[in-house]
């Protein structure tokens, strides 16, 4: 008898529908195997958790995020991490890319194509190699152009906006967890 919520793989029923990966997981895993189904399930369910997560961001941060996710179960369920060298050269350029269209919603994939590196790769290399991943060193570029707009008097909303955040909420957390201040507090006074 099928137990309610899962399928007849055994898989969990997906938060949201992934029928590539369930198909990908479904032809290189035998579920009634043992080791392999519960790996096979853990990337399955992390996929998914990636997925119902990823909504929130550009889509940079939620490419980053479901490959950070699956990177980590895949170090789990390996036991080791892979080797992360890659040339300065392929990460100078994606850093670059970074520099040179900082309000750009450019995805991993697309910065992974760029260095010829996997997506899994690319995020630890490069978080490796400049201390965070690609999402956030973005996310540093956007808060310094920020301040910028701030130090010449532009609104609070506008200099928000101008900056790729969704709203002055969103722009004040980060700012915030950034610099250490508001930006309320951190433009100059008015006449």
């Amino acid at each position: 008898m099928k137990e309610s919520g899962t399928r007849s793989s055994g898989l969990p029923e997906p938060i949201v529908r992934a029928r590539a990966l369930d198909g990908l997981l479904l032809e290189r895993y035998d579920y009634e195997a043992g080791p392999g189904a519960n790996i096979a399930t853990h990337v399955h369910e992390t996929y998914q958790i990636g997925l119902a997560l990823a909504p929130a961001g550009t889509r940079l941060d939620q490419d980053v995020r479901i490959a950070s996710l699956l990177s980590d179960l895949y170090r789990r369920g390996a036991g080791h991490s892979p080797a992360l060298a890659a040339p300065d050269g392929v990460l100078a350029r994606v850093r670059e890319r970074l520099h040179d269209e900082p309000l750009a919603d450019t995805s991993l994939a697309e910065l992974a194509s760029l260095a010829g590196l996997h997506p899994h790769h690319l995020v630890r290399a490069f978080g490796k190699r400049y201390g965070v991943p690609p999402h956030r060193y973005r996310r540093l570029l956007r808060i310094e152009l920020a301040k910028q707009r701030l130090s010449r008097g532009d609104p609070l909303s506008d200099v928000a906006l101008a900056t790729g955040f969704y709203d002055q909420s969103h722009f004040g957390r980060h700012f915030r967890r950034v610099v250490g201040t508001t930006p309320g507090r951190y433009r100059p006074a008015g006449p």
